[in-house]
């Protein structure tokens, strides 16, 4: 009786301490202003997991300690949330989150010790009530977690996995490359060879399901586009420790694919117009050298592009605010939106509620190609396309408007480095989601503004 008790309590200390070590992780992340792509509540529901064994544990130990006869239902609850913990673990390393698989194995393992110890108890009744709300829980975890691993499996890569370096991290990027078919005729442009178009927009956007209608249409009117997925987006795999900015890892991209001297042109949307501008202006080094391979960029257009103090800007002027108004409208929003991701992530992405936040539905009337509509929704039940979505807010909240390069690109065109630039006003293109809700329209407003830019 006295090895048994002693194992449990030895679990149970084990259980709490590393249950106290996530709340300390999940406080360290929340606490540090550098991103770091981990779902920091991973950390407190690991906790709170563990935290429940520790205390069941300790009960457990008490009742045996007293000479309380336990067993069969006993077992039989640590046995079901014990196959639930590595159904949680198993799932989210097919997802690959091997934090939540460390979480799940140590509960499992906490769980077949309690089952050992009360194997030659006698057979009592459990409280059932107790045993339903347990179970209930971790069902619902183990729920969230099959989801998360069906999001990330439920659709092969759409493009060719490309492996680049990315803050020292071997990262693979999913990238889609599409040609006009032949005996397209060439659009209607003085140069012998066209440029490829590369397009790209924010983290939360990409390759997979926002493009394939843009790059559908765009080969139809003769241009060559890649489009890629941003890592933990789609079928890209994800930054494991902190998040850089597209222009980051786009130059590597576009070297890994491209051949010597090539010429190609950026077609950023919304999100992504920071880094084509930096891009065209040739910040960071790119634009002529990226590891000795050169390329040009040819021409930049932006889609859908403002900068992020328009927002603002246009409430203040619609309302008569003062500046200050203006400020803690800004302060406000962008708060709430980053509470409706920290529920996101603490809530929805760890039970199976994903589906009911983002559910599947019929496409947009003019969607191509309709089919993979589901792909493009599925796309979001993923927790790192929050994560990134999170540390994105985090980062406006933390910063001024005026950081953003497109702060003063919108006044003024520029045209360093030979690269010229052309804005995308139209009525359809100021929507949420043009490229997806009209993509046949974007890519005759493109056509035609490649026209006038690659003359």
């Amino acid at each position: 009786m006295f090895g048994r008790v002693s194992s449990l309590v030895l679990a149970a200390t084990a259980a709490l301490s590393l249950g106290a070590l996530g709340i300390i992780v999940h406080g360290a992340i929340v606490a540090v202003p550098t991103p770091v792509l981990y779902n920091h509540y991973s950390s407190l529901w690991g906790a709170g997991m563990l935290w429940l064994v520790g205390v069941e544990l300790v009960l457990l130990s008490r009742a045996l300690d007293a000479g309380v006869p336990v067993g069969g239902a006993t077992s039989a609850y640590f046995a079901a949330i014990g196959a639930c913990a590595l159904i949680y673990g198993v799932a989210y390393a097919v997802d690959t989150r091997f934090d939540n698989l460390v979480w799940g194995l140590l509960k499992a393992l906490a769980c077949a010790g309690a089952i050992i110890a009360v194997r030659r108890g006698a057979r009592v009744p459990l409280d059932t009530d107790a045993l339903e709300a347990g179970t209930s829980h971790n069902l619902l975890l183990a729920a969230g977690a099959g989801v998360c691993a069906y999001a990330a499996t439920a659709y092969p890569p759409s493009g060719v996995l490309t492996t680049v370096l990315v803050n020292g991290e071997r990262v693979a990027i999913n990238v889609r490359c599409v040609s006009p078919p032949a005996g397209t005729p060439k659009p209607d442009v003085p140069r012998t060879h066209l440029p490829r178009l590369w397009l790209t927009s924010s983290p939360a956007h990409g390759a997979t399901g926002d493009f394939f209608g843009l790059q559908h249409f765009l080969a139809g009117q003769g241009y060559a586009s890649c489009a890629h997925d941003p890592p933990g987006y789609g079928s890209s795999a994800r930054l494991r420790y902190v998040a850089v900015e597209t222009g980051a890892y786009l130059p590597q991209l576009i070297e890994a694919i491209e051949p010597d001297g090539a010429q190609i042109a950026l077609v950023a949307w919304g999100g992504g117009s920071s880094a084509a501008v930096q891009l065209g202006a040739g910040a960071r080094g790119v634009d002529g050298n990226v590891r000795g391979r050169a390329f040009r960029i040819a021409a930049v257009v932006l889609i859908n592009a403002l900068p992020s103090s328009y927002e603002w800007a246009e409430a203040q002027r619609e309302r008569g605010w003062t500046d200050a108004q203006r400020d803690a409208y800004r302060s406000a929003s962008l708060r709430s939106r980053l509470s409706l991701t920290q529920l996101i992530l603490s809530l929805a992405s760890a039970w199976p509620l994903m589906p009911v936040v983002i559910p599947l539905m019929p496409p947009p009337a003019e969607y191509w190609p309709a089919d993979r509509y589901a792909e493009l929704r599925v796309a979001a039940w993923r927790p790192q396309l929050w994560v990134n979505q999170y540390w994105g807010l985090r980062a406006m909240v933390e910063s001024r408007d005026e950081d953003d390069p497109l702060q003063e690109e919108m006044t003024r065109a520029l045209q360093p480095n030979g690269a010229r630039r052309e804005f995308a006003h139209d009525e359809r293109c100021s929507l949420g989601s043009p490229v997806v809700d009209f993509p046949e329209h974007t890519a005759a407003l493109v056509s035609g503004l490649l026209a006038k830019l690659l003359d």
